[in-house]
């Protein structure tokens, strides 16, 4: 029986959850978690076998909480870099009202 080709994309998104667990090590922890063998997950990582929706089902049954926790400061993260470039951006037009403003300023008292 001939195992389906690798979904990449499928895998990249795996190995990217994983990344994000930051576990000391990965292979060990996820085959214990999900009652896998080591040699399983390691062939699921590597290739050589597809992910199946078996596995991700598994997976994020065993992860999916730990996976929101690490998305959740994320999420503010990037909450924070747009409320900042909203503030530079607010900062900015301010600077060139007041530029505005002392530029008709100095047109009045010149021409007094």
């Amino acid at each position: 029986m001939a195992l389906k080709p690798v979904d990449t994309q499928r895998l990249e998104r795996l190995k990217a959850d994983i990344e994000r667990l930051q576990l000391r090590f990965p292979v060990t922890t996820i085959a214990e978690k999900m009652g896998i063998y080591k040699g399983t997950v390691s062939s699921f990582l590597s290739g050589r076998i597809p992910v199946s929706d078996n596995l991700l089902k598994k997976f994020y049954a065993a992860f999916g909480k730990e996976l929101k926790k690490s998305s959740a400061p994320q999420a503010k993260e990037r909450q924070e870099v747009s409320s900042s470039q909203t503030e530079v951006e607010l900062l900015k037009s301010m600077d060139n009202k007041i530029a505005a403003i002392l530029e008709a300023l100095n047109k009045l008292v010149g021409s007094e």
